[in-house]
């Protein structure tokens, strides 16, 4: 699957609240430039590039349906496994992924 950028582009041009995999503390989303999405919670933020998204949407074409949010974010997980030491890169995809209507919750 190839996201449309100029979608993702439109949505996150101003900051978007977003509802998490679990729990209640909101997350916000806003583009800094063309190709990075930041992502904030209370706590920590992270810039979320082209690349992640893409290869979240990729790995999405791949998985078995129905998948719920969580459910992908950890088979992303295991993807990054392999290459990275990533952390919030497969929940917050997910997120994003939900918020563009690709993932039901």
């Amino acid at each position: 699957m190839t996201l449309d950028w100029s979608a993702v582009r439109d949505r996150y041009a101003t900051e978007v609240s977003l509802a998490p995999l679990a729990g209640n503390s909101r997350l916000t989303a806003v583009l800094i430039d063309g190709d990075t999405i930041r992502v904030r919670q209370k706590l920590w933020q992270l810039l979320l590039t082209r690349s992640d998204l893409d290869t979240a949407a990729e790995l999405l074409d791949q998985v078995p349906r129905p998948v719920t949010p969580v459910q992908f974010a950890e088979r992303l997980r295991a993807h990054y496994t392999s290459t990275t030491e990533c952390s919030r890169i497969p929940n917050v995809s997910a997120v994003i992924l939900t918020d563009l209507g690709l993932l039901s919750r």
